[in-house]
């Protein structure tokens, strides 16, 4: 599959999306920006990816274009948001960077929705909460879900011990569709990469969490 073909997939009909193995690594360009906003959704083909269906989005940060971004921050609350519209046209996607530890929030402001990257799980649900995904949700408790696909696939477990013979660096990936007049998905899926080689790795299995509005 072309990359423009996985992305217009992915805009409709996510669930084709999964059955075809498509996987996406999100380059996170706006670290530490002060929060987010509209940008254009640039794709590509996962340079050294090992496996088939894996796909580069870099995002053009300029405060315009049809998707969103929220960054990831460091500094401040450590929280980075993004206000998106309500009626957005159905196929928008809103981007973040990749998480390994960090936590995913989805506020209603009203006609808004308000995206927030939570680094190292910081910040806590409220009463306008839709979602919050945290790393035990996507990951397993204490990373036992990710450590028991790793061993399937002969890396070495990053959170205990034994298993595989390569070591590796993982991240999981949050693109959040909107896929009808009030339903969203998030669609995550995680990439590794080797240590030995630098080559990326498909790990099994896209999770997706629905939430209405």
């Amino acid at each position: 599959m072309n990359p423009t073909e996985a992305l217009n997939l992915l805009r409709t009909n996510h669930v084709e999306a999964i059955n075809r193995g498509c996987v996406f690594k999100v380059e996170n360009t706006t670290n530490n920006a002060t929060s987010g906003g509209q940008c254009n959704t640039n794709i590509s083909l996962l340079p050294n990816s090992r496996d088939e269906n894996m796909f580069l989005i870099n995002i053009d940060n300029n405060g315009i274009g049809g998707d969103y971004y929220y960054p990831y921050r460091t500094d401040g609350d450590k929280i980075g948001r993004c206000n998106v519209p309500k009626n957005v046209p159905v196929g928008t996607l809103v981007f973040t960077g990749g998480m390994n530890g960090c936590a995913l929030q989805v506020d209603d402001q009203g006609t808004n929705l308000e995206f927030m990257h939570c680094k190292d799980g910081c910040g806590q649900s409220n009463g306008n909460t839709l979602l919050r995904i945290v790393f035990d949700q996507y990951a397993g408790p204490n990373g036992t879900l990710l450590d028991a696909k790793l061993r399937q696939m002969n890396f070495r477990p990053v959170f205990s011990d034994g298993g595989g013979e390569l070591l590796c660096y993982y991240s999981y990936y949050f693109i959040t569709i909107k896929v009808a007049e009030t339903m969203w998905a998030v669609y995550v899926n995680c990439i590794v990469q080797a240590a030995n080689n630098s080559k990326f790795y498909r790990v099994p299995g896209v999770i997706l969490y629905p939430f209405s509005t």
